[in-house]
């Protein structure tokens, strides 16, 4: 295993938990960054390798003789080895995209949690009305049948009994 190319931080002693933690989590996800960048940087090595072993293709083909490939005519030669490419190439996309449905399926078995609503807004409004906003009342009724007079046992602010 490789080590990290980060230099080793420390945080002063007088910082809160909070920032201890968004540290932490931060530092770990760079970590996997480099990671991630270094099993890449091994991919692509591997393909271009691969690569430049298809493009360049051999001057006469393993499976006939030498006498055999000598009498073949240059123009079938050179059709041949284009078409060696050509195959090569293909054989490398499929090999590509048999990865790339592979990992469709993978992430189509993954289903994010029921109450997942996506990312959360960076600055969301407050719910409710605004300041400002005219205010709304039931409405008065047209006739009163009936009223009735209370009287309150206490003050509802200093509870005195004698209201």
């Amino acid at each position: 295993m490789e080590h990290s190319h980060l230099q080793p931080l420390e945080l002063p002693g007088n910082v809160s938990p909070e920032i201890k933690k968004v540290f932490d989590i931060q530092l770990a996800h760079m970590r996997a960054l480099e990671s991630e960048n270094r099993e890449l940087r091994r991919q692509l090595a591997e393909t271009n390798a691969r690569l430049d072993a298809l493009t360049a293709a051999p001057s006469s083909p393993q499976q006939f003789p030498e006498k055999v490939w000598a009498r073949v005519p240059k123009t079938v030669k050179k059709a041949w080895q284009a078409q060696c490419v050509r195959i090569a190439a293909l054989e490398l996309k499929v090999a590509e995209l048999q990865k790339e449905v592979e990992s469709l399926r993978r992430a189509a078995k993954r289903q994010a949690a029921p109450f997942s609503k996506g990312e959360p807004k960076a600055n969301p409004k407050r719910p409710g009305r605004k300041n400002g906003h005219a205010g709304s009342r039931r409405p008065r009724p047209d006739h009163v049948d009936e009223t009735i007079e209370l009287r309150m046992e206490r003050c509802p602010h200093c509870s005195n009994v004698s209201v």
